[in-house]
């Protein structure tokens, strides 16, 4: 083992760890930065893991080859964050449903899958408009 970021606290930057929680969707970008998703925010930590920042919404996540973040949090709604943790941009999703997985290709299409349950989920492909 490398090392660890869940701590069992959500103090100073820590992901919550326990029963019926604790990281929920990881993503690792070109610098080796970690971003790691528990159900009430996502952390960014450095390489070394040391604590970068936080966001506020628990979420799926996936991350484009420019390094920015995307996010999709209810209600059904794709954020999109640079680097530095600045929202560049925000859409509402043409659906409804709880999402279970996000990734994004170099063409920026964002593919979803999505359902009422997990067992019934659609896989969907969109395009975001630019901003």
């Amino acid at each position: 083992m490398l090392g660890t970021w869940a701590k069992p606290v959500t103090e100073g930057g820590q992901i919550i760890a326990g029963p019926g929680s604790g990281p929920a969707d990881v993503a690792v970008d070109t610098n080796g930065d970690n971003y790691i998703a528990d159900p009430e925010q996502v952390h960014k930590y450095d390489k070394n893991g040391n604590y970068l920042y936080s966001l506020p919404d628990g979420a799926s996540l996936t991350l484009d080859s420019q390094g920015n973040l995307y996010l999709f949090t209810d209600p059904n709604t794709f954020l999109k964050f640079d680097r530095s943790g600045n929202q560049i941009g925000k859409w509402s999703a043409p659906f409804s449903g709880e999402n279970h997985w996000i990734a994004v290709d170099k063409d920026s299409n964002i593919f979803i899958t999505f359902g009422p349950e997990a067992g019934r989920a659609i896989l969907a492909k969109i395009k975001l408009p630019m901003q």
